[in-house]
């Protein structure tokens, strides 16, 4: 029993350090010195200039020999048709990563819903991207919020408990490997998070392009360390290739790319909404409450969940300070595994309240964008 305490432990922490460590590696990219965004003269509101979609470009000619290496940019900016399609969206609302912690979005949401806030854009990472892209559907967020309580949720990223999972596939999978069999990598396979996504969906809605509000998921190919906002084809696919953990889950292929949870490069991706000259950007972070009871840090897990969160935190400052408005949900009593329905309720509840309190800011910007659209049309 301990040893099987000790594995669960293990992959756990293992998953969540290879999550957030290359992040940690990449340069800070600060809002005043985007090149495609100008100031308007006394206003802190942003306008910009169309630009056309980009790809991050690898070494031509890796110092060590052809194929061997790749450049690593310092922030994402490969699309599929997001630069194209969508050009100076008035307002853009990110959603960080988390696990657990994403249920905090559904009460921002319910807040935005309530009090009828547009969202031209809508771009998520991780779980992020899960409750984001039902909200882009049309689901209502009593629906969303019905999901998230429900058993459903934690099943789609825990079909079994993770103690059976491990004891059912490590032995095997290290089985295999003394044989020179290579098995694919992950605890899970994934699928369970693009058929939850597939069955909550409203009918007839599978794809990006038909979603009623422009959305993108996150997440970075492994084969050439991109990161990628997918914003075209399968909306399952895009939500499992985002939700993809490293080790917990199974990479997705995509085309030709090899796609892994969007938190190892960005976990709050507010330079998608900058690249497209987003006129207001409300970013939600999930880490900037931590927990702070030495009682509640007593297990292996709950003391690398909180190594996590420290680490994360410091990773959603630098995109939290290309945003105008950061909403900053209490949600210290989840960790990124932690499915208990009433924690999760808590969550909600610590969503809509951070939403509330960054309300009069955001309606002060929302009048001040229209304001400034009257004035442009004169």
């Amino acid at each position: 029993m301990i040893k099987k305490k000790l594995l669960t432990a293990a992959i756990l922490l293992v998953g969540q350090l290879v999550l957030i460590a290359p992040a940690l590696a990449s340069d800070e990219v600060t809002r005043p010195d985007s090149p495609n965004l100008t100031a308007m003269p006394g206003s802190d509101i942003k306008t910009a200039t169309p630009i056309k979609a980009q790809s991050v470009s690898t070494d031509e000619k890796p110092s060590s020999g052809p194929g061997e290496s790749v450049h690593q940019p310092a922030s994402p900016v490969e699309t599929g048709d997001l630069l194209q399609v969508v050009q100076n969206p008035r307002v853009s609302l990110i959603l960080a990563g988390g696990g657990a912690r994403g249920a905090a979005h559904v009460g921002v949401l319910k807040v935005f819903e309530a009090e009828k806030i547009p969202i031209d854009l809508l771009v998520g990472s991780s779980v992020g991207s899960m409750v984001g892209c039902l909200y882009c559907a049309g689901v209502p967020t009593a629906k969303i919020e019905e999901l998230v309580l429900s058993s459903q949720f934690k099943k789609a990223f825990y079909p079994l408990p993770i103690k059976v999972k491990a004891a059912l596939t490590v032995p095997p999978y290290l089985f295999k490997r003394m044989l020179l069999i290579k098995p694919p990598i992950g605890l899970y396979s994934g699928n369970a998070i693009a058929k939850f996504v597939s069955r909550n969906l409203p009918s007839g809605i599978t794809n990006i392009e038909q979603l009623k509000i422009p959305y993108a998921a996150l997440a970075v190919n492994l084969k050439d360390t991109r990161p990628v906002f997918i914003d075209n084809g399968p909306i399952n696919k895009a939500v499992q290739a985002s939700c993809s953990v490293p080790f917990l889950f199974r990479p997705v292929a995509i085309g030709d790319n090899l796609l892994v949870d969007g938190g190892l490069r960005s976990n709050l991706p507010t330079e998608a909404a900058n690249s497209v000259g987003a006129r207001l950007v409300i970013a939600v972070k999930l880490h900037s409450f931590l927990k702070t009871e030495a009682k509640k840090l007593n297990t292996v897990v709950s003391y690398g969940d909180q190594l996590a969160g420290i680490l994360m935190s410091e990773i959603e400052d630098k995109p939290a300070g290309q945003a105008d408005i950061v909403i900053e949900p209490n949600a210290d009593n989840l960790n990124l595994h932690n499915f208990n329905r009433a924690d999760l309720a808590a969550a909600i509840e610590s969503g809509e309240a951070a939403t509330r309190k960054a309300l009069p800011a955001i309606k002060a910007k929302l009048s001040r964008l229209a304001n400034s659209n009257v004035i442009e049309t004169k």
